[in-house]
C-alpha cells in the first residue's frame, strides 16, 4: 500500500503540470479562433491538452477514494479484532467512552464541507495483533461535537482526512 501512498502523493504533483498544460489549452483555443490569417484553426493541441487535463483530475479523484476506503477498511479490521487496545491521548477517558469512540471510529461520516478546520488535535492509538495504527482527531473549528480522523500511516491521510466522527466524549 507504501507503492499507492507513493503513487497518489505525486499524482497530485503532476496534475498540477497538467493543469498548467490545460490552461495552454484553453489559450491555444481561443488564439487560434480568434486568429485573422486565412488558415483554417488547427484545435488538435487545445483538445488533447484539455483532454488530459480532464483525465488526470478523475484518475486524481478516484485514487483519492479508492485509498480512503482502503484505510477505512483497514481501521475497521483493526478496531473490529477480538484483542485490540485503544490508547487515547487525552484526560481520563472511561472504558464506555472509549467503546463509544470504537463505535463512531467504525462508523465514519462524511457531512457536508462547512468551510472550517480542525484546530484542537487528540492523538489516538489503535494497537490489535502486532499492528498499530495511529490516528489523529482534529476538532473542528465551528462546530465543537465534530472531529475530522487523519491516519498518521500514509502521506496523503496526513494532510487529508478520512472522515469525521460526531462525539461529545472530549468536551469535558
Amino acid at each position: 500500500m507504501k507503492i499507492f501512498d507513493f503513487i497518489l502523493t505525486y499524482w497530485a504533483y503532476f496534475s498540477l503540470i497538467s493543469f498548467f498544460g490545460g490552461f495552454i489549452g484553453i489559450i491555444s483555443f481561443y488564439t487560434e479562433k480568434n486568429s485573422e490569417e486565412n488558415r483554417k484553426p488547427n484545435y488538435r493541441l487545445a483538445i488533447i491538452l484539455l483532454t488530459q487535463l480532464i483525465v488526470t483530475i478523475a484518475i486524481l479523484v478516484i485514487l483519492h477514494s479508492v485509498f480512503n476506503v482502503y484505510v477505512k477498511r483497514e481501521l475497521e479490521s483493526i478496531l473490529n479484532s477480538p484483542n485490540y487496545e485503544l490508547y487515547v491521548k487525552h484526560k481520563n477517558i472511561t472504558i464506555q467512552e472509549k467503546a463509544e469512540l470504537k463505535t463512531k471510529l467504525c462508523a465514519l461520516i462524511n457531512p457536508p464541507p462547512n468551510h472550517s478546520g480542525p484546530d484542537r488535535y487528540i492523538k489516538v492509538r489503535i494497537k490489535a495483533n502486532d499492528i498499530s495504527l495511529f490516528l489523529e482527531l482534529g476538532r473542528d473549528d465551528q462546530d465543537t461535537t465534530l472531529y475530522w480522523v487523519f491516519v498518521d500511516k500514509y502521506k496523503v491521510t496526513k494532510s487529508n482526512d478520512i472522515g469525521k466522527i460526531k462525539t461529545e466524549i472530549f468536551n469535558k
